[in-house]
């Protein structure tokens, strides 16, 4: 990497059938770094297997201090950013729940979630993928992280499936791509709906062009 003044820094490419590469990501600092295996986990995520070296590395010519970096980006809602430092989108798995009842009377229907003792990010709207239950595919979502300020005031974790209704389900993985927007009090309901319609159109904008 470009910020390394090592010898050697850690490169991995995945290449589709035609051989042209589909993305890549590297690692390196000051010292030495290597990676020895891969093991894939999952589409969005993989276990590099090597040693590191250094005190501060780059990860895809990016300077990072540390891990505490993608901790610190998560809090700030830089979700971009620490996907970049962990070489694939943050994952949050957790149990669907009881919620309010009112998205789906008066706003948009969203799965409450209980995430199983993950660091949670910044309080705001995010773009993520979403997989229901044991399902293989991954489906479109709008994800709410914070405390609703325009109702009860407590803490929630919703997801609005873009173009579903879901009408059952039991446990989630919540893929994050990236932050729309921050947490913020609505003085009507009417005002908080047109938002979220905004938040839509945004996120399937935003998932269309990653598409292509």
């Amino acid at each position: 990497t470009n910020a390394s003044a090592g010898t050697k820094d850690a490169f991995i490419t995945e290449l589709d059938p035609s051989g042209s590469n589909t993305w890549a990501f590297s690692y390196g600092g000051a010292n030495d770094e290597s990676i020895k295996d891969v093991s894939p986990i999952n589409p969005n995520f993989f276990v590099a297997i090597g040693s590191f070296n250094s005190t501060t590395l780059s990860i895809n010519d990016e300077l990072v201090h540390g891990i505490p970096s993608t901790k610190r980006k998560l809090k700030e809602g830089d979700i971009a950013a620490a996907n970049r430092y962990l070489g694939h989108n943050y994952l949050i798995q957790g149990k669907i729940v009881q919620g309010q009842g009112l998205g789906k009377k008066s706003l948009y229907p969203t799965l409450n979630v209980e995430p199983f003792g993950y660091l949670i990010p910044m309080e705001g709207v995010y773009v993520g993928l979403v997989q229901l239950d044991h399902e293989e595919h991954w489906n479109p979502s709008v994800i709410f992280i914070g405390h609703r300020l325009s109702t009860d005031n407590t803490f929630a974790f919703e997801v609005h499936v873009l173009n579903q209704t879901i009408e059952q389900c039991k446990t989630i993985k919540v893929d994050l791509i990236n932050f729309l927007r921050k947490n913020k009090k609505f003085e009507t309901l009417d005002e908080l709906k047109l938002t979220i319609e905004r938040d839509i159109f945004l996120a399937e904008r935003e998932l269309k062009l990653l598409s292509l």
